[in-house]
């Protein structure tokens, strides 16, 4: 079961991840890619482990 309370609850923790790595490309560019590889297998991790498939 996913820890998220509501619709809402995700949408704000996605878009904080999003804005956060986003913020990492005009900063550092050079650790951009890192960053968006290892959230993208975070991301994928927790659609793994707490999808709600029946």
């Amino acid at each position: 079961k996913a820890r998220w309370k509501s619709r809402m609850d995700a949408f704000l923790g996605f878009f904080l991840a999003g804005l956060v790595i986003g913020a990492l490309k005009p900063t550092n560019t050079w650790d951009f890619y890192t960053y968006l590889t290892l959230s993208g297998i975070v991301l994928a991790y927790a659609l793994w482990r707490y999808a709600d498939v029946e």
